[in-house]
């Protein structure tokens, strides 16, 4: 009788092992789907901060256009435009390099949602997921390739000022885009 006691509890404490099991896992799941909720809205915020962006990035291109139409009688009225003009398009530059850090930091977010989704087994969102960092990652190429060209344009822009130094540091900037840029 002592023998099957013995039995009997301890098959009441694998039983209870078990549950206990279960309820971790419950537990576990239900704090993975709060990571993935977390890493979703990162995402989200990070991308409308890079869509933000991308929009002031028209305004800007508005004032270039603006000054680009002044017609200036005296050179050195056209060499402080064509300064502005230099300055603003570096401005575009940071803002599109900055979009792309966001996209590519969104992109990384979904990466972390396609991990925990193959956690939790969720095919769905997984692949859902993967295809919508992909194309992050497609955007984040596409500002790092128009902050190249941005800075290209404000090289162009000093150099019609006959501003030797922001020449350079304008052509460098485009050069650390486009090397970026292939690397990726």
């Amino acid at each position: 009788m002592i023998a099957t006691a013995g039995l009997t509890a301890t098959a009441a404490t694998a039983t209870a092992a078990k549950s206990s099991r279960k309820v971790v896992s419950g537990q576990s799941r239900s704090a993975i789907d709060q990571k993935i909720s977390i890493f979703e809205r990162a995402s989200a915020n990070r991308e409308l901060a890079a869509i933000t962006q991308m929009e002031q990035v028209s305004e800007l291109k508005k004032q270039v256009v603006a000054l680009g139409q002044s017609n200036s009688s005296t050179e050195n009225s056209n060499i402080n435009t064509y300064k502005e003009i230099g300055s603003i398009e570096k401005k575009e530059s940071r803002l599109y390099g900055s979009a792309a850090a966001n996209y590519d930091k969104a992109a990384a977010n979904r990466q972390h949602v396609v991990l925990l989704s193959t956690t939790l087994g969720n095919v769905e969102k997984k692949r859902n997921s993967q295809a919508y960092a992909a194309n992050l990652k497609i955007q984040a190429n596409e500002a790092i390739r128009l902050a190249s060209t941005a800075c290209e344009r404000a090289a162009e822009a000093y150099e019609k000022a006959n501003d030797s130094a922001a020449v350079v540091a304008a052509s460098q900037q485009a050069a650390v885009w486009l090397e970026k840029l292939a690397l990726r």
